[in-house]
């Protein structure tokens, strides 16, 4: 058993991942290494929640850019929400 998914994909042709007890693939290593992958994601963001950052770069007047010139002033706002904060 490992969790190196390096030595896993060199040594093995085939894996088997379990979820709780329970067999959730057995199939060739690249497609076993994707779906272990996606269980891990899926279990930090269960633990941790999901978050969302969005970033807004406008002139420094606060009108929209689409272009900047190079030594122009410029405005970046960034917001951060959590989903545990969401109404």
């Amino acid at each position: 058993m490992s969790h190196n998914l390096s030595a896993i994909s060199t040594l093995c042709d085939r894996v088997l991942v379990l979820r709780q007890g329970q067999v959730e693939v057995l199939g060739p290593t690249h497609d076993a290494i994707t779906i272990y992958a996606g269980l891990v994601q899926q279990a930090k963001i269960a633990e941790v929640g999901r978050h969302e950052v969005n970033v807004r770069v406008t002139q420094a007047n606060g009108m929209a850019a689409t272009e900047i010139e190079s030594g122009s002033p410029l405005r970046i706002s960034v917001s951060a929400i959590s989903a545990a904060r969401r109404p």
